[in-house]
């Protein structure tokens, strides 16, 4: 009888060997509806990065288009009196003057410097102003990243021909005419976002050429 007590006392403290495969198969019937889940979300969280690095290049490709588009056919100061130089452009970096809005009601003459900018690997685009005319309040000149993390940014111009006009257009890699603006400043932005690498590209037309 004693024995008998044991044995039952046994098996109502343990598990029996069926109640453990239903649990294991229990288990893993939830971790494959889990990982069908994730598979299913994964997708969707790649594609909201996508959506989000595209409005965010889109944006950086924008105000670069309309900071250039404000451009004056007036001379560089540091360029040297002998080029002449209203406009000065490479692959990767600008240099003109322009009408820059300062405060909510006030507006200024600036040197712009648009520059592709590569810090310990990371590649960003850096803008930095110099008022052309400097007083005690105002400060040599501000500088703020346009974008950061990017692959590359390239500049491309057009000289004097018409953007719907039937002759083939001719990009240039860089502009350093005297006394010359280009016609229109191609402006491209390139970046990883997530799993994909993304594109922004925006055309400015000067404001002499509008």
């Amino acid at each position: 009888m004693r024995s008998m007590h044991q044995a039952s006392r046994q098996s109502e403290d343990g598990f029996t060997l069926v109640e453990m495969l239903v649990t294991l198969a229990l288990l893993a019937a939830l971790s494959t509806v889990f990982l069908g889940a994730v598979a299913q979300f994964r997708p969707l969280r790649t594609l909201a990065q996508s959506a989000d690095g595209q409005l965010e290049l889109t944006a950086a490709a924008s105000f670069l288009q309309a900071t250039i588009a404000d451009a004056r056919s007036v001379y560089l100061i540091d360029a040297g009196s002998q080029k002449r130089l209203v406009f000065e452009g490479s692959e990767h970096s600008l240099h003109f003057p322009a009408v820059l809005r300062v405060g909510s009601d006030q507006i200024a003459f600036r040197d712009i410097s648009i520059d592709r900018v590569e810090t310990g690997g990371s590649v960003s685009v850096v803008l930095r102003n110099t008022p052309r005319r400097l007083t005690s309040t105002m400060p040599a000149h501000e500088v703020f990243p346009v974008i950061e993390d990017i692959i590359d940014v390239n500049f491309q111009f057009l000289e004097g021909t018409n953007l719907t006009g039937s002759e083939p257009q001719i990009w240039l890699a860089r502009w350093d005419h005297p006394e010359r603006l280009p016609y229109a400043v191609k402006v491209t932005v390139k970046a990883k976002r997530g799993l994909r690498t993304l594109t922004a590209s925006r055309i400015a037309l000067l404001q002499s050429n509008r």
